[in-house]
């Protein structure tokens, strides 16, 4: 598993603490969850379209790809939608 720094606003974090503490989860779920659907999220896609064919990221495998390992949102209910 990898870590990863983000930043955000104070204000996005402290909409996000509190999103996640009525959910009974932690940010990192969260932020798990959202980079785990975001390669199937049609909305990210066109928020964020494809700018180059992809040749420089062919190095690139995913997790599923190397591992049995089940994300941790997993656990989590199936209720929440990705909002990209």
């Amino acid at each position: 598993m990898k870590n990863i720094t983000v930043s955000v606003t104070d204000d996005a974090y402290l909409d996000a603490r509190i999103w996640a503490a009525r959910r009974e989860t932690s940010l990192s779920n969260i932020v798990q969850y959202f980079i785990t659907t975001l390669p199937r999220s049609e909305r990210a896609e066109r928020k964020f379209p494809k700018r180059h064919s992809g040749a420089n990221v062919q190095h690139f495998t995913s997790t599923a790809e190397n591992s049995a390992h089940k994300p941790a949102y997993a656990a989590q209910s199936s209720a929440h939608d990705p909002t990209f």
